[in-house]
């Protein structure tokens, strides 16, 4: 329906679509993640400020799901929601905007934030 917004009906009506088998395909089998230890998510919260009118997405600046597919969409789609906030989209809400910097929630840490490795026990 958000597509037919924007493009028209014609949108409600494929004649095709392209569907990606990721564990067929021969250039992406995985590489190493850093892993971060448990509740220390929020420690790298600065990665994903976005820089003028450049935004960030990737696996590596995902909430959930670091270092894998469901994690780069996750931070694709968290992106995306902020560009059409700074656009003044009426169709953002808070819900779109949880864990970016729109976030009323929002704290950006103070030079290095060395409270994280006091949940983590480090």
């Amino acid at each position: 329906m958000d597509l037919a917004r924007y493009f028209g009906d014609e949108v409600l009506h494929p004649i095709d679509y392209i569907d990606k088998d990721w564990h067929e395909e021969p250039f992406s089998p995985g590489c190493p993640v850093a892993v971060i230890p448990a509740g220390n998510m929020g420690a790298f919260a600065h990665i994903r400020e976005p820089f003028s009118l450049i935004h960030f997405a990737g696996t590596e600046s995902a909430t959930l799901w670091t270092g894998y597919m469901s994690g780069a969409v996750q931070s694709g789609l968290r992106a995306a929601h902020e560009i059409l906030h700074n656009f003044k989209s009426k169709h953002v809400n808070a819900q779109h905007l949880k864990d970016s910097i729109y976030d009323p929630k929002y704290k950006r840490p103070q030079d290095w934030d060395f409270t994280y490795s006091s949940k983590s026990k480090l």
